[in-house]
């Protein structure tokens, strides 16, 4: 949500995913009262008014101002190719170019891929783990201390 500070201590943001500057941006009711969608309380606290959501945001508006020019761009494409102003092969080049919209992830999406990425490559590693323990163990059982039957205590020879 977008926002306007009412108070504020020591308030620092990151706001590089909005501007791509890395320096962070010390917010207070009124040097610098704006806080954007997106971005990241790094030190302090305070309190805001929402002023936005969703499509409503500084965010929102460029992704909708976005789409709409891409949605433009699309049409002008399809005319040029009706009209025969430019080939199948031009047209599917530089609609390939321009993407479209429903490709394109939100803030939200990347982060859950990114996540879903990372629990993923975890599980696989406390697999692979348990699996190696597991042949460990059973080799040490079978091999290292002379008793033929894995993992029952005792042999049968006892």
């Amino acid at each position: 949500a977008d926002g306007l500070v009412l108070s504020s201590q020591a308030l620092e943001v990151d706001e590089s995913s909005m501007t791509g500057e890395s320096d962070l941006v010390k917010k207070d009711t009124t040097k610098d009262p704006f806080l954007l969608s997106g971005t990241k309380v790094t030190d302090g606290y305070g309190a805001m008014l929402v002023t936005g959501v969703g499509v409503n945001t500084e965010w929102g508006k460029l992704m909708t101002v976005d789409s709409a020019a891409n949605e433009k761009a699309m049409e002008r494409l399809d005319a040029q190719l009706e009209a025969g102003e430019i080939t199948k092969e031009e047209w599917d080049e530089k609609k390939e170019e321009l993407g479209t919209t429903e490709d394109q992830e939100t803030p939200l999406q990347v982060r859950l891929n990114d996540m879903a990425t990372r629990i993923g490559k975890g599980g696989l590693t406390v697999a692979i783990l348990v699996l190696l323990v597991r042949i460990a163990k059973f080799l040490v059982y079978k091999y290292g201390s002379g008793n033929e039957s894995y993992g029952h205590g005792k042999s049968d020879s006892e």
